[in-house]
């Protein structure tokens, strides 16, 4: 789509619109990364939050153990439209809730 610039000369309807597309694009983003990491065996039992912005991931919370933090990222690495994953994940383990 194309839009005009508004009365004023200044782009602002079609800023408006472009930036609208991207928060849409990276909601889808986050759906696709929820879900494939609750189909994931175990991943999803865990306290993953997974936030996007114009295609970059962050993925934080908390995790049992390496493995799982290992999956969480490759996950999103291979989700496409990822740009770059940033792990900000933790690792607590049973144990340290003792």
């Amino acid at each position: 789509l194309t839009f005009a610039p508004d009365q004023t000369g200044n782009g602002r309807v079609e800023s408006a619109v472009t930036k609208g597309g991207s928060e849409i694009k990276d909601a889808l983003l986050e759906t696709k990364i929820k879900t494939k990491l609750i189909a994931k065996s175990g991943v999803g039992a865990f306290k993953i939050e997974v936030e996007a912005v114009d295609g970059v991931v962050r993925l934080s919370g908390s995790v049992p153990d390496e493995s799982h933090r290992e999956d969480a990222v490759r996950i999103a690495r291979e989700t496409s439209s990822v740009q770059e994953v940033r792990d900000l994940l933790k690792i607590i383990s049973n144990d340290s809730a003792n």
